[in-house]
């Protein structure tokens, strides 16, 4: 069984500055899914190319069926507010509730940060705060990264599409139940994606394709449904297909290259304006 909550993979050099979170996709795993070879990139790569920065995984239990039943979308806040509560405990200290926070997420993993940042966001927006830590977590969040996430397509009927090939050549399932679940799981998508397109607009995105097949001529998550098409989205391309795109063995993979310098520079980014702020 996959273990689950919150695990640090490197604690940061003083002073810390930021918060990496990794969250995984559908039958994934908070170390399996950016494993390559020996080499898990989060805890073996990235603190040399953000050594100030304490990088966390966050594993949660991804059964497909729990997730996208019919009940999915209560399956999704729950898991969402759990990720809230992880990592509000993994902030308890003042100056460490006031870091700035990075998340990077792989496929329908993404739905659940966006569901954590707007329920954080409720939680902040009330007359009586009841949860400070929790409602931080959105107003210290310096950015996103979607890599492979199905947000939405751009056409409501490609869905089914998505849904088919994500349990047939991702989780190698061909229950029909299976699909029928996560093309029910649309109705979540929308309602994910409406709530979080009312404060998207004030947080740095990144979102990264996957340029391979995993079948002929057939991408698992296609373009237009990877790319959200907000005004503060930066856009990329990650080699490999829907499960490789995040699977990177090497500092000098280009994969690796990407995500890293876009980690850091979200950083790097809301480190700078904070100190201008306080010039």
């Amino acid at each position: 069984m996959a273990e689950t909550g919150m695990e640090i993979l490197w604690q940061g050099k003083p002073p810390i500055t930021a918060d990496v979170v990794f969250v995984h996709g559908l039958r994934g795993d908070r170390i399996r899914t950016w494993e390559k070879g020996t080499v898990v990139w989060p805890r073996d790569l990235l603190k040399d190319a953000i050594p100030n920065a304490r990088i966390m995984t966050w594993g949660y239990d991804a059964d497909t069926m729990h997730f996208m039943s019919a009940v999915g979308q209560s399956s999704i806040a729950a898991l969402a507010e759990q990720l809230l509560d992880d990592l509000a405990d993994k902030r308890k200290p003042k100056e460490a509730r006031e870091r700035p926070i990075v998340f990077v997420t792989h496929s329908l993993g993404g739905l659940i940060v966006k569901d954590a940042l707007w329920q954080s966001y409720v939680h902040g927006r009330t007359e009586h705060v009841y949860f400070p830590r929790k409602a931080a977590i959105k107003k210290h969040t310096a950015g996103i990264v979607f890599a492979g996430t199905p947000h939405r397509g751009s056409d409501q009927a490609k869905w089914p599409l998505v849904a088919t090939n994500l349990a047939t050549k991702v989780f190698k399932d061909n229950n029909p139940k299976l699909i029928q679940a996560l093309i029910r799981g649309s109705e979540t998508l929308e309602r994910l994606q409406n709530d979080f397109s009312k404060i998207a607009l004030q947080l740095p995105i990144q979102t990264y394709t996957e340029d391979k097949n995993l079948a002929v001529n057939q991408k698992v998550v296609e373009n237009d449904s990877a790319i959200l098409g907000f005004p503060n989205e930066a856009r990329g391309i990650l080699p490999g297909n829907h499960i490789g795109m995040v699977k990177l063995g090497s500092s000098t993979d280009t994969g690796y290259e990407r995500m890293s310098n876009c980690i850091a520079n979200l950083i790097e980014d809301v480190l700078e304006s904070q100190q201008q702020e306080g010039l």
